[in-house]
């Protein structure tokens, strides 16, 4: 993951993780009757498509984080915690 310069958003490589976010909201938005414009269907072939990637990304990313620093995740007040709790399902 990288960050737009200016924004400081969390970008993939063509994507930034902020508008993608709000395309898909919108997306649901639309979905469930909202007074929404129709979202391109392309447009959201291609942000699920993005969004999956980018959650099996992080999956990994977090699984071989928490293997190589788990014995640091020792208790409520470390940084590892959340994502601790998070790869539990809590």
């Amino acid at each position: 993951m990288n960050f737009d310069e200016q924004t400081g958003a969390a970008a993939w490589p063509g994507v930034r993780v902020d508008q993608l976010v709000m395309r898909l909201r919108r997306l649901n938005e639309w979905r469930r009757g909202g007074d929404v414009e129709q979202p391109d269907p392309h447009e959201v072939g291609s942000d699920l498509d993005n969004a999956a990637d980018m959650l099996e990304r992080m999956a990994a990313a977090i699984v071989e984080t928490l293997e190589s620093n788990l014995h640091l995740a020792d208790g409520d007040n470390c940084t590892l915690i959340g994502l601790v709790r998070m790869a539990r399902g809590a």
